[in-house]
């Protein structure tokens, strides 16, 4: 969903193709933010590496979001059916 929307992010947004966990992790490193914005996942590691590095996090209504995310206090729920929430 993030790919159908990135046109709305400019240039605040970057695609990566698949890399390695070490290169993952160098990018999560340079990055701000965490974003779980998805149809389908199942407690995804990523958002917890995103949590050790200080990301605040954004998680839409998938499994494993009640186990992460803290609304206000680590990151913030975005509706699935409101993308410009991503955007803003």
């Amino acid at each position: 969903q993030i790919l159908r929307h990135s046109s709305g992010l400019g240039d605040h947004f970057t695609y990566y193709a698949p890399l390695s966990h070490e290169d993952t992790l160098e990018v999560i490193l340079k990055s701000n933010i965490t974003i779980c914005y998805s149809l389908r996942e199942c407690l995804p590691v990523f958002v917890y590496e995103g949590m050790l590095m200080g990301h605040p996090i954004l998680r839409n209504d998938v499994s494993g979001m009640q186990e992460q995310l803290a609304d206000g206090r680590n990151g913030w729920f975005l509706d699935s059916n409101d993308f410009q929430q991503v955007v803003s």
